[in-house]
């Protein structure tokens, strides 16, 4: 029984055979799965134009999920910053940004986990005006938050109030 497998770059996998040909299925069934993984984990990956609307194209931002949130706390975030790479490189950048504290429920933990939700100042000032005028009286409220992962943070898109 003599198999040897050569891996490039490419991921091509060359293979030669001395053996039964249902040994010989098995193994081409198994790095035809191999193949499609990898495909799949670096067609995810890759920006360009080569997979400019197809199915496989990565997306920046995930569709927008619904949800209810505890407000526990608010986190105003207010200042300036330079990036030192991108397209506004070596440019002072403001932000005005408020960080709602939560519990969620989720599917895989127990119980609830933690979450920060990013709101606009005009999202914010909305949700203070439903919940009475006072910002003080914002935590303890349950949400139902539509929101949108982008680049690893949640970004408020929608809510009604619960409770």
């Amino acid at each position: 029984m003599k198999n040897s497998y050569k891996l490039d770059s490419s991921f091509k996998i060359e293979t030669k055979y001395s053996i039964g040909k249902s040994r010989c299925q098995y193994f081409d069934e198994k790095i035809s799965t191999i193949k499609k993984l990898y495909s799949y984990v670096t067609n995810k990956n890759r920006v360009g134009s080569q997979n400019r609307g197809s199915k496989n194209a990565p997306e920046k931002e995930s569709k927008g999920t619904k949800m209810k949130y505890e407000i526990v706390g608010i986190e105003h975030a207010v200042g300036d910053f330079t990036p030192t790479s991108g397209r506004n490189a070596n440019t002072v950048q403001h932000y005005d940004v408020y960080r709602l504290h939560t519990l969620k429920n989720s599917k895989d933990a127990y119980g609830q986990i933690t979450a920060v939700v990013r709101a606009t100042p005009d999202q914010m000032g909305q949700i203070i005006a439903d919940l009475g005028g006072n910002i003080a009286d914002v935590p303890g409220h349950i949400l139902d938050m539509e929101v949108r992962n982008s680049f690893d943070k949640i970004n408020l898109t929608d809510y009604e109030v619960v409770e």
